[in-house]
């Protein structure tokens, strides 16, 4: 993130929630079973997600799409 335009990150945000609300929604469904469709399970999933949470906030990115994901991230693992 350290080197990723400005401009790219609502981009980047909304890409990322886009995803991350899709998966959510089949989690609903299926539980820990969707943990199945990726190639690397929950624990690599989960700390990629909050790696980018936690490198836009060491960045200072701020605002209503970045509160969306990481609110997103927070439901979907916890």
């Amino acid at each position: 993130m350290k080197h990723v335009d400005e401009k790219a990150i609502p981009v980047i945000l909304a890409d990322k929630i886009h995803n991350l609300s899709s998966s959510y929604q089949d989690y609903l469904v299926v539980g820990d079973r969707i943990w199945d469709r990726f190639n690397r399970g929950k624990d690599q999933q989960q700390w990629y997600y909050e790696s980018l949470v936690q490198a836009m906030k060491e960045r200072g990115v701020q605002g209503s799409l970045f509160d969306e994901f990481a609110e997103l991230v927070k439901k979907m693992f916890s």
